[in-house]
């Protein structure tokens, strides 16, 4: 068991087992942010391409491949930031925050190479995110009042 001074959360007294205090939630946060994030550059690929409609499918399947490789550096930041607040991750609004921000910078780094659209990216890339968490967190509370009943 692993018992902690209430004063100081991160202070761990040794024990027979340690195990890390963790969140169950910050998995599914950091991966529906990420796949929230690939369907905003998916979407911002079919944008750039809708002058020409024939090719906004080849446009959409580009902006997800160039978005899922462009957030890499922000996911890591992500992981890190979740992982060093992952007591406070229980807290929705943290998430939300956290989860469009990091959109937001995934979109804007994707896309720089567009100029000014980067922000365009930034904000749909932000969009997706907290879409991707607004979806992961409704069907969690949903499995959870399953356990529950």
């Amino acid at each position: 068991m692993k018992t902690t001074n209430s004063a100081n959360p991160f202070d761990v007294i040794p024990s027979d087992i340690v195990t890390i205090r963790h969140n169950p939630r910050l998995v599914s946060w950091m991966l529906s942010v990420w796949l929230g994030t690939v369907a905003g550059g998916g979407v911002f690929g079919a944008l750039v391409a809708f002058q020409s409609p024939p090719a906004i499918p080849l446009f959409l399947v580009i902006g997800c491949v160039w978005a899922a490789v462009g957030s890499i550096p922000s996911m890591l930041v992500a992981a890190a930031l979740g992982f060093a607040l992952r007591s406070f991750m229980s807290n929705s609004s943290l998430r939300i925050v956290l989860g469009a921000l990091c959109g937001f910078s995934a979109g804007v780094v994707s896309a720089l190479a567009f100029g000014p659209m980067a922000i365009v990216a930034g904000v749909i890339g932000a969009s997706g995110a907290v879409a991707g968490v607004v979806i992961s967190e409704s069907r969690m509370s949903r499995s959870q009042d399953a356990v529950c009943a």
